[in-house]
């Protein structure tokens, strides 16, 4: 069970940081790693293909492209050999048999979009490799918290609140997607308004000044998520919800940095990545129903 338990976590870690690099690849072929990167940002999104980096930055272009196919045909490697491992233990419940199926799915489909289409920056495929890598990230995170005893075999914490919190925050990470894959993300290069304005005509713009208005709703909701977690739930759900509200705060100001310092590669990253590690974190804690480990991890038969 040990062993078992350190591959999850070890899986989890690389799947960090392939969806790191992914982001990291996309957005330096949308131009951020150009000198001038408003220029090539702009000709990128005029163009729709894809600019490969020159120069400098080509080298640790192709130093991230060579790490994050390495670190995905790890991943594929052992979430087989995970998905063996929990079949042949006959000890587990079945949810943890369904999580890593459900990370082999994701697996697959990032694999397939990978082989057709790899470097593209279609709305479709930039959408799609999002998605894919935010479901491996899930559900890799709430087994690791299953195998280590955070998670006992029970119905995760569902409710119409915690449901509109999941909605929520996906509304944010679809939105972040819309505007990348739209390439409007240095549209309004002021905050919090366009300008002076806080209404546009121009559809780029309303994208833009709606994601803010959003993350202001979703910052007031979560903090009185937080603040019901301290009359009715766990201590650990608590630290968990409050960790959701706090890496929140870190991203709206990040987002604002970045937009009005015309998207910086890294910074931008670090943007796509917080943004999938808060749906993960408030997922994981809809799963969290005790502060104690178990003597026994999941003896229970029925998921």
């Amino acid at each position: 069970m040990v062993t078992l338990r350190s591959l999850v976590v070890f899986i989890l870690v690389l799947v960090i940081t392939l969806n790191f690099t992914s982001a990291f690849l996309r957005h330096a072929k949308s131009g951020l790693m150009c000198p001038d990167r408003a220029v090539c940002y702009e000709q990128v999104a005029l163009s729709g293909e894809g600019m490969a980096p020159t120069g400098e930055g080509s080298e640790s272009f192709s130093i991230a492209t060579m790490a994050h196919r390495l670190i995905a045909s790890t991943i594929a490697i052992l979430v087989l050999a995970l998905n063996i491992m929990l079949f042949r233990s006959a000890p587990l419940a079945p949810s943890s048999r369904r999580l890593a199926l459900i990370m082999g799915g994701a697996v697959l489909w990032l694999s397939a979009l990978g082989m057709s289409a790899g470097g593209s920056l279609a709305p479709g495929v930039t959408l799609g490799n999002l998605a894919g890598g935010l479901l491996l990230l899930v559900s890799s995170a709430i087994l690791a918290l299953k195998l280590n005893g955070a998670s006992p075999p029970t119905a995760p914490a569902w409710g119409i609140r915690n449901i509109a919190g999941v909605a929520l925050l996906l509304m944010l990470f679809l939105q972040g997607g819309f505007i990348s894959t739209a390439f409007s993300g240095m549209s309004c290069p002021t905050v919090p308004s366009c300008g002076g304005s806080w209404w546009s005509n121009i559809p780029l713009l309303q994208m833009q000044l709606f994601h803010r208005l959003s993350v202001v709703i979703v910052l007031v909701y979560f903090a009185q998520l937080l603040y019901r977690s301290y009359q009715q739930g766990t201590p650990l759900q608590q630290r968990f919800l409050l960790g959701v509200l706090l890496l929140m705060l870190l991203q709206g100001l990040l987002g604002s940095a970045i937009t009005v310092l015309n998207l910086p590669l890294l910074s931008t990253t670090m943007h796509t990545l917080l943004s999938q590690l808060l749906i993960t974190l408030f997922v994981a804690s809809l799963f969290i129903t005790s502060d104690k480990p178990l003597t026994t991890i999941e003896s229970k038969p029925n998921g």
